[in-house]
């Protein structure tokens, strides 16, 4: 806690807290193992160490950076994107309907609807990949005595340059697969060029919500 939170100039409480017990609630994603221990005057229940357990782990390793994960996570309607054109009009359910049925059709048909889906996917995913760069850069800027907290104790940081690296990788085999199904290239330089709009609306946003929460707090 005192890490994120760091006197104040960190996350708020309440989102630290939230974000903890989400990753140990095994219903929901049981990531992270808590040590519990009684608070020296009896009346509370504290987490003394937090720890990756070994699904934590092999996540971390093998799961979250990787094409197959990351093409689940931007079809869910609930993920929160920038107001930004291309990236609501990517990401519109309503005007690019996610349809599966295509895999129970036969072979002949499947594989028709399914380089269209990995077409489809490899923008979604890319785009992703650029507002979670911009994303951590911001939350640097804007946080920067938690990020030498977690540097001090010896936490890794994410590198989301390098994981999109090897998902570009990982797109490039799957165009292999179904022989030159889109030009990785174009894709490449098509999310990277919208990276400055990104941004700077989160620049606005992450500014618009740090000053409204310390006037609060006055």
């Amino acid at each position: 806690m005192s890490v994120f939170y760091n006197n104040g100039k960190g996350y708020k409480e309440n989102i630290i807290r939230e974000c903890l017990g989400s990753l140990s609630d095994a219903p929901c994603s049981n990531m992270i193992r808590v040590n519990r221990a009684v608070s020296y005057d009896l009346q509370h229940v504290q987490i003394a160490n937090l720890t990756l357990n070994e699904r934590g782990k092999h996540c971390l390793k093998h799961v979250f950076d990787r094409f197959f994960y990351m093409q689940l996570i931007v079809d869910d309607f609930l993920l929160p994107i920038p107001r930004i054109k291309i990236i609501e009009e990517t990401f519109n359910v309503q005007t690019e309907p996610i349809d599966y049925r295509y895999v129970v059709l036969p072979v002949d048909k499947y594989m028709k609807h399914a380089r269209k889906m990995v077409h489809k996917k490899a923008f979604k995913v890319l785009y992703f990949m650029q507002i979670l760069k911009a994303s951590l850069k911001i939350e640097q800027i804007c946080y920067p005595g938690v990020f030498e907290n977690l540097t001090t104790t010896n936490v890794e940081i994410p590198d989301p340059i390098g994981i999109e690296h090897g998902i570009i990788n990982e797109l490039r085999i799957l165009n292999s697969v179904f022989n030159d199904l889109f030009d990785v290239n174009t894709i490449v330089n098509r999310a990277h060029s919208i990276y400055d709009d990104i941004y700077s609306y989160l620049l606005k946003a992450y500014t618009a919500g740090i000053k409204y929460n310390n006037d609060n707090n006055k």
